[in-house]
């Protein structure tokens, strides 16, 4: 599975597993900046404790954090994943890409 999508913290993470190469890599991506308060950014620290049991299987871990309202579009077809993450930038809900990722 090239992709695991969560909602829980108040932000946006990307964090990525790699094992293997570029088809060995999987997008772990939570989403929970739709209207409720942002939370800090976890501490560096954190992250690499939580993602260390992964690095000792093997696997490269690169983590992504952006403290951000966002909403996620994603769209699947038969041979690709396209999310498109759109911050939100002010009260009119105006919106900018904040990243996108394409999945093979």
């Amino acid at each position: 599975m090239p992709l695991i999508l969560s909602s829980h913290e108040h932000l946006y993470e990307n964090n990525i597993i790699r094992n293997g190469g570029e088809n060995g890599k999987i997008h772990i991506i939570v989403t929970g900046g739709g209207g409720a308060p942002l939370r800090d950014a976890t501490s560096q620290d954190k992250i690499q404790e939580y993602l260390n049991d992964y690095k000792t299987e093997g696997f490269e871990v690169i983590p992504c954090q952006k403290i951000i309202y966002h909403y996620c579009h994603v769209k699947i077809n038969s041979d690709e994943i396209h999310i498109r993450v759109n911050k939100i930038t002010d009260k009119s809900k105006s919106t900018e890409t904040a990243e996108e990722i394409f999945i093979r």
